[in-house]
């Protein structure tokens, strides 16, 4: 509740930035499913390269709108002038976003690779969902990457963010789940009952949303108990 009370402030102080985000990240899923729909796609390097590529558009859009969330709620900023102008700390925060994103998608990453190192498809499953496994949970441990990077982009970025998620792997995990669940609820229905894939795609701009605020808010209560 208290992400989506904050995702609801973030909406009146920055509604520029706000509603110029979530357009930009479905245009973005459009455009990629279009491309992934193609048949150039057969060729592997081209899959995974505009994979890479897409992490870096969607990166690209929420970075700023992670530093304003950050700088909002922590410093009290809410000027809406700052509207996709690449303040000092967008360009780490794009970084990080990045890092995060593909860790998060390591099994996608890794499956087409699987599939030529190994002849059986289950052994090639098997091994990507490992790697996507672990990936996910290297990305839960450096959740805090962006919203520490928005306050202060340093070479301590790294290191402050891994000690804030020490012991709290479950607890961040369950939180993001449970602040997106309604949106991504409203994703699978739109997919599965044959939709619109502009509301899939809005709803998980909007699950992205959230999950920035529910993210900014816990970094807020974590960072002063380390």
């Amino acid at each position: 509740m208290q992400a989506w009370l904050a995702a609801l402030a973030t909406v009146r102080r920055l509604p520029r930035l706000v509603v110029s985000v979530v357009v930009s990240f479905v245009l973005v899923m459009v455009i990629a499913g279009s491309l992934n729909t193609l048949s150039v796609l057969d060729s592997i390097e081209i899959g995974l390269g505009l994979r890479v590529l897409r992490s870096i558009a969607l990166s690209a859009v929420i970075a700023p709108l992670f530093v304003g969330v950050t700088r909002l709620f922590l410093l009290g900023e809410g000027d809406d002038r700052y509207v996709w102008s690449w303040r000092p700390e967008v360009p780490a925060v794009f970084g990080w976003t990045v890092l995060s994103d593909l860790l998060s998608s390591t099994g996608q990453l890794v499956f087409p690779v699987a599939r030529i190192i190994y002849t059986s498809p289950s052994t090639a499953q098997i091994t990507s969902s490992i790697a996507g496994l672990a990936g996910g949970c290297l990305a839960i441990r450096l959740a805090f990457l962006a919203p520490s990077a928005a306050l202060d982009p340093s070479a301590t970025t790294l290191a402050r963010s891994w000690e804030i998620s020490r012991g709290r792997f479950w607890y961040l995990s369950t939180s993001c789940l449970l602040a997106s669940a309604p949106m991504l609820i409203l994703y699978l229905l739109a997919v599965f009952e044959r939709g619109s894939a502009i509301a899939a795609h809005v709803s998980i701009a909007i699950a992205s949303f959230v999950g920035i605020c529910m993210n900014v808010l816990l970094f807020d209560r974590f960072r002063g108990r380390n």
